[in-house]
Formats: C-alpha cells, structure tokens, sequence
C-alpha cells in the first residue's frame, strides 16, 4: 500500500496519525486548523469521512469518532478512515456564556458553516474552513457521513438521512443510512450543503441527526458508534457483522420548521418523536401573564422531530420542527424533489 496523501501530509500504510490541517491564520499569525484523525489501513479499500462538529453545540459525532479511531488496528484496516471530530474548532470552544462551551455559528463571523458549503478561499473565517474541507479532503473521499444533533437550541427525533440523488450515488446514500440503528429514514433537508457538495463530486453522503441539547447523551454516542461500524463492516474495511439493524422503518420528508409570529414563552404540549394530526395543538406563546399570545398548530400529518429547548422566543424565532411520513416502498431514490421555500436557523 502507497502511503495516504492529504493536504501537504503523508499517512504510511498500517499507521495512524493525528494531524491538524491549516485553513487560515489568526491576526498574531497562529495557524487556525482541522483537527484530523487519519487511519490508513496495508490493504486496498475504500475512504470513508466520518464529519463532526459543524454546529459546536453538537459533540455528540465528536464522542463516537473518537472512540471508534481508538479501537481500529491500522494493521488489519482495509482502507482509509479519516475522522473530524471537531470540523468547526471556533464554535466548539467558543463560550456560550460564563461556565458554557459551544456554540451553533462560528463566533469569527457568525456565520453557519453547514450553509455556507463550499466556501470561498478568500471569504471569512467561515468560507475558508468550508473550502479546506471542499478543496482538501473530499477530493480524497469516496463515503461520508455527517454528524448533527438538536444542540443547544432544541432536541432532535433519533433520524438517518440520505439525500436523494439519480443512480447509483442516490442508491449508495440511501444504503449508508440504512445502516445507523434508528427506526426512522430521513429524506435529508436541501439546505444541507455539505451533503450536495458530497453529491457534486460523486461521494455518497449520510447525514444522522441524535438528540442533542449539548449533552451527548451515552446512548446516543453508542447508537453512532454502532452505525459507524456497521458503515466499515458493509464497506469490507473491517471484519463483522451488522449489529442493532431496525426489522421495520419509516421514512419521512424533508423537515419543516415553524415559527413564532410573535414573542413570549413558548410552552409545548408534544414531546419530540410524537406522531401529530394536521391541525393539532404543538404548543402556545404565551405572555409574562399566562395569556396565549399564539396557538402553534400541526400544519401536516407526521411526526415531531423537533422542538425548540429555549422557551424565550422571539416573532420570527423556529419553534417546532415536523415532517410528513413517506411510505417506504413507494418512494424513489432518484425522484426529484421541490426546493423548500423556509431557510432555516
């Protein structure tokens, strides 16, 4: 096996090396990195991308990427694994307050590194880190998947996205997702630009959302390490067998999400992961003084997959995040899909 090349450095065959990748500097001339995980295996097999830490409120991926490098052998690895921990390092230590780490925008330009794929080398802070990742690493990539959670902000259902896509690439997402123990497929959001950047350069991209709340739950971390070495075992970079394959799923569309018209206290009435009635009650807005400034109601049939952990919102605020089901054996992966008029947070 030829030594594994990226960026300006070189993994020998049977190794593992941590590396940090430059991206920008600071204004004292500090190098700003990617902290990387590179396992290059002695005999030939596939590159799989494992990416965590785009939102910095979300460490769940960061958990289970790590402990899974840990348990490789480079020695008996078919392949490349590269590991990302923490794409995004500024909005991972960047304090949220006096005694809290982690932050969803990238605190240099407050900008969302998933919306702004891929980047431009002479942007911000932001555009930069998403073009050294576009420019640097995917080039050397075949698989990837892309790790989310409900962060800080609100909780997430336990979902596995593929993104559609004609073919074989729209095939192999679908197969990727398939392989995360969670009950529910997840026809992945069109805003998820590092998922159509994947697809732009023929990688076949899954993205998994946990349940966040920035606590990286044990559980949560286990059900993707599980997934993780489900992806390596199909792949044939390790030996096994697939383990925690839900017997029956369900598949929902693209997430939809809802907004507050006006400020107050949103109080729920659901928890995430209910199945909901269009026309239901989610949740109200209400005053200092106990009076119901808004109903928030179903808009669909479907499922909640999300619902927002800050109970302070402000008119335009996302409150609740829904989807409609879509019935498994009907469903295409090539088929096109219209473009979600909401741009989300």
């Amino acid at each position: 096996m030829k030594p594994f090349e990226i960026g300006s450095e070189m993994v020998e065959a049977g190794t593992r090396r941590d590396l940090h990748l430059p991206f920008m500097s600071t204004p004292d001339g500090r190098d700003m990195t990617i902290p990387m995980i590179v396992i290059h295996g002695r005999r030939d097999g596939p590159v799989l991308y494992l990416n965590s830490g785009t939102h910095g409120d979300e460490p769940e991926g960061t958990l289970a990427i790590v402990d899974v490098a840990e348990e490789l052998d480079p020695s008996t690895l078919r392949g490349t694994l590269i590991g990302v921990p923490v794409l995004n390092v500024p909005a991972f230590v960047g304090k949220a307050s006096l005694d809290v780490a982690g932050v969803r925008e990238t605190p240099l330009d407050w900008k969302n590194l998933a919306r702004v794929f891929p980047g431009k080398a002479d942007g911000t802070a932001t555009e930069r880190l998403a073009n050294a990742v576009v420019t640097q690493i995917l080039p050397r990539v075949e698989y990837a998947i892309d790790f989310h959670s409900g962060g800080t902000r609100g909780t997430s259902h336990l979902i596995t996205g593929f993104v559609a896509a004609d073919g074989e690439l729209g095939r192999k997402s679908l197969e990727l997702a398939k392989l995360f123990p969670f009950e529910t497929l997840w026809r992945a959001s069109p805003w998820a630009k590092f998922s159509s950047v994947c697809l732009e350069r023929g990688i076949a991209v899954a993205v998994i959302e946990t349940s966040g709340q920035g606590r990286a739950e044990a559980e949560d971390v286990e059900a993707l390490k599980v997934g993780i070495r489900n992806v390596m075992t199909h792949l044939g970079m390790v030996e096994g067998t697939l383990q925690q394959i839900p017997a029956e799923r369900v598949c929902i569309d693209t997430e939809t999400y809802l907004y507050a018209s006006v400020g107050g206290i949103l109080r729920p009435k659901v928890r995430t992961g209910d199945r909901i009635k269009k026309g239901a009650l989610l949740g109200s807005v209400i005053d200092f003084f106990g009076g119901v400034n808004e109903k928030i109601l179903a808009p669909l049939d479907g499922v909640v997959t999300g619902i927002r952990t800050k109970p302070v919102v402000w008119a335009g605020d996302p409150t609740f995040l829904v989807a409609n089901f879509i019935p498994i054996p009907q469903f295409e992966v090539g088929e096109k899909k219209a473009q979600v008029n909401v741009s989300p947070p």
